[in-house]
């Protein structure tokens, strides 16, 4: 299967996820400079498919729908997409969108740590976040 076809696959795995969840996800094209948004009082996401990342959009939605899932509130009202982000509820949200596409990825359980650079790949996934996707990994 192709990213894109990949791609479009888990996507619709993590909207049923968002369904089951009582969460609405919209896809509405936006400049390239505006990130994916989070509202989680509203229990909302916006995916913005043309936000300039190399970022996969399952990632960033699986990213998104943990702000809202674990009821990011907080001072922050709307969290914008930002995987490089140091606060606590972002580290958070990028190990557990990691979690949830791995377990996705791999659903027979069968985590190789050799495939970790593919499924980075395959997802997008800067190499920043590659001590959690190896530590994930090897939790397994």
């Amino acid at each position: 299967m192709q990213h894109e076809a990949l791609h479009e696959h888990y996507y619709e795995e993590l909207q049923d996820l968002a369904r089951s969840n009582d969460i609405y996800v919209s896809k509405i094209s936006g400049p390239s400079s505006e990130p994916d948004t989070a509202t989680p009082s509203l229990r909302w996401i916006n995916i913005n498919p043309n936000f300039d990342t190399n970022y996969s959009i399952p990632f960033r939605l699986a990213h998104e729908l943990d702000h809202v899932i674990n009821a990011d509130h907080g001072n922050i009202q709307i969290y914008n997409f930002s995987p490089l982000g140091k606060r606590s509820e972002e580290r958070r949200a990028n190990r557990n969108a990691i979690i949830r596409l791995l377990n996705m990825y791999f659903p027979d359980g069968d985590f190789l740590p050799e495939r970790y650079l593919e499924f980075m790949h395959v997802f997008g996934i800067g190499s920043y976040l590659e001590p959690i996707v190896l530590s994930e990994i090897v939790k397994r």
